[in-house]
Formats: C-alpha cells, sequence, structure tokens
C-alpha cells in the first residue's frame, strides 16, 4: 500500500505536465498496466493489463503519437523524488549513456543503421533502431554501503542526420555537414545536462552539485565545455589522451 500512495502522488506531481484532464486519466491508467503487463511492456500488453481490450484502440495510441505533454515535467516529480535522498552536502550522481532500440520498420521516424551491440568483437554487425541518450539518478540506501539502484530522470531521442541520397543538390549536402557538427551525439548530451541542472533548480535545490559518469565517447571539448555551473563530469579517457594546462 506504501508504494500505490508513492505511486499516486508521483502521478499527482506529473498532472500539470498535461493539457487536459483525460489526457492525464489516460495516463494514468496506462502507467498501471505497463507495470501490471506480463512479458513486453507494449501498448496492447497495456491495454489488455487495463481490461480495455474489447474497447477502441485507437485513443490509446494517439495519446502517445498527437496528445500534448512534455515528458521533461513528467520525470520532474521522479527528480524531486531522488533528490529527497541525496542530501545538499552530497553529490547528485547521474550516469549518463546512448542506447539504441531495435526496429525493424523503414518508415518508423528517427530510425537508422547503427552498431549491433550483440555482435561478436571480431565481426561488427549493423542493425536498424532509434537512438536515444539516457539518464538515471544513482541512488544509494540511507545508511548502507551496498549496490546503488538507478532511477531513469530522462529519456530523449538523438536521431542522427539523415544523410541525403545520390541526386542531393550542393545546399542539402552542405547543410548535412552543418547537421553533423550540431546535432551529434555530444550536443545533444550537452542540452540534456543542461536541462538536469534546470529542474534540479526548479525542484527548489539548487545547492545540489551533479556528478556525471559518462564513458568515452562524453569526453571531448563538446561536453567539457559546456558544463553548467555545479555540474561536474567523470568521463572513461582513451589511453593515448594528452592533458596539460593551457599556456
Amino acid at each position: 500500500m506504501r508504494l500505490l500512495s508513492a505511486f499516486e502522488r508521483l502521478l499527482a506531481e506529473a498532472k500539470p505536465a498535461f493539457a487536459q484532464e483525460r489526457t492525464f486519466e489516460h495516463v494514468r491508467q496506462f502507467a498501471y498496466g505497463f507495470i501490471a503487463a506480463w512479458g513486453r511492456r507494449t501498448i496492447s500488453r497495456a491495454i489488455c493489463a487495463c481490461n480495455a481490450q474489447f474497447e477502441d484502440w485507437s485513443a490509446s495510441y494517439r495519446l502517445f503519437s498527437r496528445s500534448p505533454w512534455e515528458p521533461n515535467d513528467v520525470f520532474q516529480p521522479i527528480l524531486k523524488s531522488c533528490l529527497v535522498y541525496s542530501p545538499k552536502e552530497q553529490l547528485l550522481v547521474v550516469a549518463l549513456d546512448d542506447t539504441s532500440l531495435k526496429k525493424t520498420g523503414k518508415r518508423i521516424p528517427g530510425v537508422s543503421y547503427g552498431r549491433d551491440p550483440m555482435s561478436p568483437p571480431f565481426h561488427v554487425n549493423l542493425r536498424r533502431g532509434q537512438r536515444y541518450i539516457q539518464a538515471s539518478a544513482i541512488l544509494r540506501p540511507e545508511g548502507l554501503k551496498g549496490p546503488a539502484r538507478a532511477i531513469p530522470i530522462r529519456f530523449h531521442p538523438a536521431p542522427p542526420p539523415a544523410k541525403p541520397g545520390r541526386k542531393a543538390s550542393e545546399e542539402e549536402l552542405a547543410a548535412y555537414k552543418i547537421a553533423q557538427k550540431t546535432e551529434n551525439l555530444s550536443r545533444k548530451a550537452v542540452e540534456l545536462i543542461k536541462g538536469i541542472r534546470e529542474s534540479v533548480n526548479k525542484a527548489e535545490c539548487p545547492g545540489h552539485t551533479i556528478l556525471l559518469a559518462v564513458d568515452g565517447s562524453y569526453c571531448n571539448g563538446t561536453v567539457l565545455r559546456n558544463l553548467p555551473e555545479k555540474t561536474e563530469v567523470i568521463a572513461r579517457a582513451r589511453g593515448d589522451v594528452k592533458l596539460y594546462l593551457p599556456p
């Protein structure tokens, strides 16, 4: 019962993120449906878990494609709850990395070919997928020195720019080269980090210092030179990196 009451409290705090009351009620129903669903957490399984499989499904699918709601505002109550377990004298540790969701359709927005993470190291395979950047707050049980738990606080799409075809004009090729520099993974990560910093400030906890743990793909000047205030990064660097002070 305590878990259900806490879940209801998080849903109530996320209510301002939705433009209409019926949209919020639909999302609230789906929240319980995804928890109670068996197997893969798909929309159809969530509908069946809510005992609505014999009703019209069109409104449920429109909820995820056309209903106006802001994902960051939905994550805000979760972030506030994470800050409760992170006193101001401690760091808010956040793990950040990109992931790819496997897709098979060719016309799904944001789908592109990428490296298959399940491919063997001696033969890299490609697969279609949607690329996202995911951030999770790392929380440890109070008073315990044990394994921590990762609580998702951000999940942003980060598709690479679409490459023009062979018959593309010079303007399209030039725009593609600019997009490669302005819409790459590092730029998307900077936007996400700044969004987390703003959300922490909105949660009336501006004193928290954020400590980000990232891998080598984010250990570059684009990320390290554009960090907001009270934000630090621990990154895995290359073995041949040369570190020196500026002249």
